[in-house]
């Protein structure tokens, strides 16, 4: 097969990914040219010959020196990502729409073969492998008659056929992938004069490319939401999402998350905007809550400004000790910058000071959070080896 012509374009997706709700379909446009694109017609009169590379595919009954022939096409879309998006949940296949275009240039490159007659047609589904290099009359591969669509006959004779409605087609292909190796194009009355002539994706002009138009219907919206409680100091984020796979959360005080119900505390008492943004097979949404963090204690802020933690950054150990003499014990724990506990001491008394041993932490930023039954201070770390 050859390239396809902007490759897969995501057009709905690409848009639900950034939307404030999760988007309900998503269009898919595959329009594949002369490198990967898949196209050919075959001829009775010639039965042995293929015609891979053709800028053209045709539908045809007529006469060659007074001996009738039939020519039929054949052309496959590459479904195999379209494939994967549906096994992997959430979404199916809402419509699908085809349009072949006619395939004349101006510039006379080819002798012109209009459509004409009562070119009644009729799409099928192919179920035999076939190469376009190889594809003759008599290698022709079998299809089959179910869910074939008919096509009523042009209006003129250089006219673009446009969004065939080949959704239950298309339905079959992605359903049984062993048994769908693209369309058959023929007449449906294969008799003397009628054809319909039609762009290949070998065609110089990339707008005449078959064209296939696939909208997906995503059927597990994806809503973001969180509840939220406040215990020993902490904010206890609770994730309520529908549908989610994945999470980010940003606490309004530069400091962000990527687990599920993280704990997070604040130690400013300016008034932040807690936003979760989730995203899972039918896009991405976002939730926002605005709220002012409770207010620090004189002992937290005396505290706070007596708190030494050094080297900083630190390679293989780290020191940490307030000047003054409080008689607390406090909990030491040290989170990544995702928000994942790392190390924790419990029960100390850091007026006496604390070791820990970082040599084991990759290099980056780690946030120190240390809690007592009314003092919580935050300090961020640099790991550096």
């Amino acid at each position: 097969m050859k390239s396809i012509f902007f490759s897969f374009v995501f057009i709905g997706f690409l848009i639900s990914a950034f939307s404030g709700y999760g988007q309900s379909q998503n269009t898919i446009v595959l329009k594949p040219g002369p490198e990967k694109g898949k196209d050919t017609y075959v001829w009775s009169l010639d039965a042995n010959t293929p015609n891979g590379g053709s800028s053209i595919i045709i539908a045809n009954a007529w006469t060659w020196q007074s001996v009738m022939g039939i020519q039929e096409a054949y052309f496959e879309f590459d479904l195999d990502s379209i494939r994967e998006i549906i096994s992997a949940g959430g979404q199916s296949l809402l419509s699908a729409k085809l349009s072949l275009f006619y395939h004349y240039l101006n510039e006379g490159s080819e002798l012109e073969q209009t459509h004409y007659g009562s070119n009644f047609s009729v799409l099928q589904r192919v179920t035999t492998p076939w190469k376009e290099k190889y594809l003759t009359w008599n290698k022709r591969p079998e299809v089959t008659l179910e869910n074939q669509v008919f096509i009523p006959s042009t209006a003129n004779y250089r006219e673009d056929l446009l969004d065939i409605d080949v959704t239950s087609l298309v339905r079959d292909m992605i359903a049984f992938p062993e048994e769908s190796h693209g369309f058959l194009l023929r007449l449906k009355t294969e008799e003397i004069y009628r054809r319909l002539a039609f762009a290949s994706s070998d065609h110089p002009n990339p707008e005449k490319w078959p064209e296939l138009v696939l909208t997906l219907k995503c059927d597990a919206a994806v809503i973001a939401g969180f509840d939220y409680s406040i215990m020993d100091g902490y904010y206890h984020f609770a994730d309520t999402s529908i549908n989610a796979d994945s999470w980010y959360w940003d606490f309004g005080d530069g400091y962000y998350s990527t687990v599920q119900n993280p704990v997070h505390a604040y130690f400013s008492t300016d008034t932040v905007e807690v936003c979760l943004t989730v995203t899972g097979a039918c896009g991405s949404n976002t939730h926002c809550t605005v709220f002012k963090p409770s207010m620090m204690s004189v002992d937290q802020t005396v505290f706070n400004n007596s708190l030494t933690v050094y080297p900083n950054p630190a390679d293989k150990k780290l020191s940490i000790k307030t000047d003054l003499p409080f008689g607390k014990y406090f909990d030491v724990t040290v989170y990544n910058s995702y928000g994942s506990l790392v190390k924790k001491k419990t029960k100390v008394n850091l007026s006496f000071g604390l070791e820990m041993n970082v040599s084991g932490l990759a290099s980056g930023v780690y946030y120190i959070d240390i809690l007592s039954e009314d003092v919580h201070v935050i300090k961020e770390l640099i790991v550096k080896h």
